[in-house]
């Protein structure tokens, strides 16, 4: 007796086992889909969200000590300071420990110390509120925020 499993049941079986495999598979697909949607939304707002602080926290920075060019600095130093001999105002960055010439772009913090600009701001933008040489804050006491920010 030969014994062949092309009974009506049998195919009906593997076509319906068939049918939800492949539902289960696009099911699987589909969530997978949506849920790399979803982390390239959340990290595209996460980005957007940080530029903004950060764009916001030099926007702080730059009101409360404005860039200047290094020879600007240098004139106004002089003459607050009454110095007649502008060969003896030779200055190195302390964060970087570069020599600072003519048109560097400096920040000058209100505890006098100076920095170039963008040694500064990358400072600033990882979250150091305190000046690097004597941790006087950046900013005063009374003004809100994280870390007087």
């Amino acid at each position: 007796m030969d014994h062949r499993s092309n009974s009506p049941i049998a195919v009906i079986g593997v076509c319906v086992g068939s049918f939800v495999i492949i539902v289960v598979a696009m099911l699987g697909i589909f969530i997978q889909v949506r849920r790399n949607a979803a982390r390239t939304s959340a990290s595209t707002v996460l980005k957007e969200t940080k530029h903004q602080s950060d764009t916001e926290l030099l926007q702080k920075l730059e009101s409360l000590c404005p860039t200047k060019p290094y020879d600007e600095w240098v004139e106004h130093t002089q003459e607050e300071q009454d110095l007649s001999d502008r060969s003896s105002t030779r200055l190195t960055c302390s964060m970087c420990l570069e020599d600072v010439n003519g048109t560097d772009l400096m920040h000058v913090l209100s505890c006098r110390h100076v920095y170039h600009a963008h040694c500064l701001e990358q400072w600033f933008l990882g979250r150091h509120f305190l000046c690097p040489l004597c941790n006087r804050a950046f900013f005063e006491q009374n003004e809100p925020g994280e870390n007087n920010v």
